[in-house]
C-alpha cells in the first residue's frame, strides 16, 4: 500500500525537460532498431544498424563541434572592447582603489619594458635579477639582457606607492570649487603641477633611492642632483594634459587617462633612473683610477724633486749657506720652490730692500726660476701624456654634476676652480704638437706657481702681472709693452 502511495505521487511531480541532445540520441535509437517483419541484411552487406551508428557518430561530432564553436564565439564577445571597458568600470565602481594600483603597477612594468628594450635596446631574454653593473655601453647590455628587479622596483613603486597617493589625491583635488568651471579647472591645473608635481618627483627619487639600498647620503645626492630637471620636464607633460583631463574627461576615469599619459612619463623616469645609476657608478670607478694616478704622480714628483734639491744643496754649499738654512722639501707646495728658498737664503741683510720691490719684478724673478724648476720636472713628453690622462679623468667626473661632489668630499665646487682651468687648458692642448704641449704645460705651471709664491691677491694667474698683489704697489704698464715683456721671460 505504501509503495503504491509514492509511486502515486512521483508520477504526479513534475519531470525534468530532456536535453536538445538526450531527444537527439533517443530519437536515434528508435529509428536504428529494425521494425517488426523485416529480414536481416544478406550476407556481405552491411547492415540497418551498423549505418544507423556511423550516421549517430557523425552527429555527435559535428554537435561537438557546434558547442566548440558557440564558446569561442562566446569568449570572443566576452573579450571586446566594449565588454572589457563595461567590466572595467564595475571593477572601477567596486573597488576603485584596487583597480587603480593594478591598472598604475602594469602601466609602470609597460614603460620600464619599453625604455630597456626600445630606447637602451636590451635584447628580449631572460636576462638578470640584479642591476649592480649598470651597463652602460651597448655591448654590455646586449650581454646583460633584461634588469628583471629594476622593473620589480618601478612595479612595486606604481602599485604601491604611485597609485594610492594618486588616487587621494584626485579626491581631494575635486573638492576644490570656483565661481566658474574654467577658473576651477585652471585651480586644479596650478595646483596639480606644482604642489602635486613637486611632492610626488620627490617621493619617485627617493623611494626607488631606498629600494636600490643606498645610504642616505648618496639618496641626498641622487634627489639634488635629478630633482629639479624632472620637475621641470613634468610641467612641460602634464600641464597641458591635465588642462584637457580636468575639462574633458569624466572624474571616474581621470586618473586612467593621467596613467596613459604617464606611460611615457614613466618611460622617461625608468630611463633616467637608470642612466643616474650609471654615471654614478662610473664617476666612483673614475675616481679610484685618478687616486691611483696621483699616488704614482705624486711617486715621480718626490723623485724628482730629490734631484732638484741635491743640485740645489750644491749651489747653496758653493754660495757658502749654512747647513741651517739650507732649503725645505716640505714647503715646496706651500709657500715657496727649493730655488727661490735658497735665493732668500742668500741674499744677504744689506740687500733686504729688494724684497720690496715692485711685484713685476718680482713675479719675473719668480716665473724664471719655476720654468727652470718645471723643465726639470717635466723633461720629456713622457711624463706629460699621464697629466693628460690625470685630467682627463678629472673632467670627466668633474663633468657628471653635483652628485660628484659627495664622492671627491668636496661639498661645494670652489676647491676644485684652479683644477678645472688646467682640465680645460689640457683639453685645449690636445691638437698642439708634443713639444708645443710640453712648452705651454709647463709655462703654465710655471706661472701659476710663480704668482701663488708673489703673494698673488686673485687666482687668476693669467691676470696676475696685471693686478695688485699682497703687500706690493700696483704696477701700471702698457698692454703691448707688457705683452712684449711677458713674452721675452723664461
Amino acid at each position: 500500500m505504501m509503495i503504491s502511495t509514492l509511486r502515486t505521487r512521483s508520477r504526479a511531480l513534475p519531470q525534468p525537460a530532456a536535453s536538445p541532445r538526450r531527444i537527439r540520441h533517443a530519437s536515434t535509437r528508435t529509428s536504428a532498431k529494425p521494425t517488426s517483419g523485416t529480414s536481416p541484411a544478406p550476407h556481405g552487406k552491411p547492415s540497418s544498424r551498423a549505418s544507423s551508428t556511423a550516421s549517430t557518430a557523425a552527429a555527435s561530432s559535428s554537435t561537438d563541434r557546434g558547442d566548440l564553436l558557440a564558446f569561442l564565439r562566446d569568449i570572443a564577445s566576452r573579450a571586446r572592447p566594449s565588454h572589457l571597458w563595461s567590466r572595467y568600470n564595475v571593477l572601477l565602481r567596486v573597488h576603485p582603489l584596487k583597480t587603480r594600483m593594478i591598472t598604475s603597477g602594469t602601466l609602470f612594468v609597460i614603460g620600464d619594458m619599453i625604455s630597456q628594450h626600445v630606447i637602451e635596446e636590451r635584447p628580449f631574454g631572460p636576462g638578470v635579477w640584479s642591476d649592480e653593473k649598470h651597463a652602460t655601453a651597448a655591448e654590455d647590455r646586449q650581454a646583460e639582457g633584461h634588469v628583471w628587479v629594476r622593473t620589480a622596483r618601478l612595479a612595486f613603486y606604481g602599485t604601491f606607492i604611485f597609485a594610492p597617493l594618486s588616487h587621494n589625491w584626485l579626491r581631494l583635488l575635486e573638492r576644490v570649487k570656483l565661481h566658474s568651471k574654467m577658473s576651477t579647472v585652471l585651480a586644479k591645473v596650478a595646483l596639480d603641477v606644482s604642489v602635486w608635481g613637486a611632492f610626488i618627483v620627490g617621493v619617485f627619487w627617493t623611494s626607488n633611492g631606498i629600494l636600490e639600498g643606498k645610504s642616505p647620503s648618496e639618496i641626498q645626492d641622487k634627489v639634488s642632483a635629478a630633482y629639479l630637471p624632472s620637475w621641470c620636464k613634468s610641467i612641460l607633460v602634464f600641464g597641458p594634459s591635465q588642462l584637457f583631463n580636468f575639462s574633458v574627461i569624466p572624474v571616474p576615469h581621470r586618473m586612467l587617462f593621467t596613467q596613459c599619459v604617464g606611460l611615457g612619463w614613466n618611460t622617461f623616469l625608468s630611463f633616467a633612473n637608470n642612466r643616474s645609476n650609471a654615471m654614478a657608478e662610473m664617476a666612483k670607478r673614475a675616481v679610484v683610477r685618478v687616486e691611483r694616478a696621483e699616488v704614482e704622480m705624486e711617486h715621480a714628483v718626490e723623485r724628482v724633486e730629490e734631484k732638484i734639491v741635491q743640485g740645489v744643496m750644491k749651489v747653496a754649499d758653493k754660495a757658502g749657506v749654512h747647513e741651517s738654512t739650507k732649503p725645505d722639501t716640505s714647503s715646496r707646495y706651500i709657500a715657496s720652490s727649493p730655488l727661490e728658498t735658497a735665493a732668500e737664503d742668500s741674499i744677504p741683510p744689506t740687500q733686504t730692500h729688494h724684497r720690496a720691490a715692485p711685484s713685476l719684478q718680482r713675479y719675473d724673478e719668480a716665473l724664471a726660476d719655476e720654468l727652470k724648476y718645471q723643465e726639470q720636472l717635466y723633461p720629456s713628453m713622457d711624463d706629460v701624456p699621464s697629466c693628460m690622462t690625470l685630467f682627463d679623468e678629472f673632467l670627466m667626473c668633474y663633468a657628471l654634476g653635483p652628485q660628484i661632489r659627495q664622492v671627491y668630499r668636496f661639498g661645494t665646487p670652489q676647491p676644485c676652480t684652479r683644477r678645472f682651468e688646467d682640465f680645460k687648458y689640457c683639453m685645449s692642448l690636445k691638437g698642439e704638437p708634443e713639444d708645443e704641449r710640453r712648452r705651454l704645460w709647463v709655462r703654465r705651471r710655471a706661472e701659476w706657481w710663480a704668482g701663488r709664491r708673489v703673494g698673488a691677491s686673485s687666482e687668476d694667474v693669467w691676470n696676475v702681472r696685471r693686478e695688485p698683489l699682497v703687500g706690493f704697489p700696483p704696477v701700471v704698464t702698457d698692454d703691448a709693452s707688457d705683452e712684449v715683456q711677458r713674452d721675452s721671460v723664461g
